[in-house]
């Protein structure tokens, strides 16, 4: 039997973008918002709860001072290098020429510098979609995991994209049976991290929040309704999982949809595999 091809639908924002939306918000201004279904379910996930984990007044200080949290410290040794360090190597063939050496005897006098791998940039995606049973402290750990493999990528010479996806099944009542995929780009490539700038995608409100806006605004931009339960989340993810995807140099990452506990062992020695495949080689 031929495979059905998924139905998909995709939102992309920039953090920065969704942020000053956020900030319209907290002051009660929804720009963009037709809906008054959306406009209020939208300034109702901001107030927060103790299901959500958070306060508006939290989430105001996050998006203006940044969200503190320790989980960069000690990430040195998390991901060894990849890249070799380059030698500079002496025989009697090179690229410099070395007069001192020649002249006191010595046969290699020219010099030469190893090879060092070039590292081209790579895509981070990261599912964050789970039940409503979930509790916040297996959430809150995953995202916090997401982006120190991000910041570990770094520490290894890697540029790259990241983006973090919050995806329904049936998110939209007007679109039944299609998967929408609510993207928000926290660091493009070429372009600085700055974990302070986007530090409130770690905080509680990251996902019962900040996602939730992002399907409200995803079915503002196609003339939908969201669903009142917010789709039937992604029921088919079962497993903690990464993977490394050669044609798109994207490392995918994905959650169980339902769940009772984070495998941060397992998903790091998964990410660790991934970077092997990616560069070829075996991280020592």
């Amino acid at each position: 039997m031929a495979q059905v091809k998924e139905k998909t639908s995709y939102f992309r924002m920039d953090w920065h973008e969704l942020r000053e939306f956020l900030r319209s918000a907290i002051k009660g201004e929804t720009p963009g918002v037709k809906n008054s279904t959306h406009r209020t379910r939208i300034l109702g996930w901001l107030d927060g709860s103790s299901w959500q984990g958070y306060t508006r007044n939290q989430i105001l200080e996050w998006l203006d001072k940044g969200f503190k949290t320790n989980v960069f410290s000690g990430l040195e040794d998390l991901v060894p290098p990849i890249r070799d360090k380059r030698k500079l190597i002496f025989s009697e063939e090179g690229d410099e020429y070395h007069h001192d050496m020649m002249l006191s005897g010595d046969d290699n006098y020219m010099s030469s510098w190893t090879h060092r791998d070039s590292i081209p940039g790579v895509s981070l995606n990261a599912g964050i979609m789970f039940s409503s049973a979930v509790d916040a402290k297996v959430i809150n750990p995953y995202i916090s995991w997401i982006c120190r493999m991000a910041y570990s990528l770094e520490m290894a010479g890697i540029d790259t994209e990241i983006t973090l996806d919050f995806p329904s099944f049936d998110m939209d009542d007007k679109k039944p049976g299609v998967t929408c995929h609510n993207l928000i780009r926290v660091k493009s490539e070429n372009e600085l991290t700055d974990y302070h700038d986007w530090s409130p995608m770690l905080s509680p409100a990251a996902f019962r929040c900040f996602g939730f806006i992002m399907g409200a605004l995803h079915c503002e931009r196609d003339n939908g309704k969201l669903d009142y339960g917010w789709g039937r989340g992604m029921p088919n993810r079962r497993e903690w999982k990464v993977s490394y995807d050669p044609d798109r140099r994207t490392i995918e990452i994905v959650n169980p949809y339902s769940t009772s506990k984070f495998d941060e062992e397992s998903m790091t020695r998964q990410f660790r595999a991934a970077l092997e495949e990616m560069q070829g080689k075996h991280l020592k």
